[in-house]
């Protein structure tokens, strides 16, 4: 099961304020989504989505990594 949910406009406006000047679009609004919930750490292989998360002050996992 899973839910599916949709961006608010602040989520958008969060991801386009990120770090990173090689960050991509996709990988910002997962950034900024974990962020908007309120998680403390975000699991992911991508060193860009991995640099942007941490400079945002999340933790980053990468298991098996």
């Amino acid at each position: 099961r899973f839910d599916l949910l949709e961006p608010e406009a602040v989520t958008y406006r969060t991801a386009g304020l990120l770090p990173g000047a090689h960050l991509r679009s996709l990988d910002a609004l997962h950034v900024a989504a974990a962020l908007q919930g309120d998680c403390r750490t975000m699991v992911t292989y991508d060193r860009r989505q991995s640099e942007a998360a941490r400079a945002a002050g999340l933790q980053v996992v990468a298991p098996g990594a």
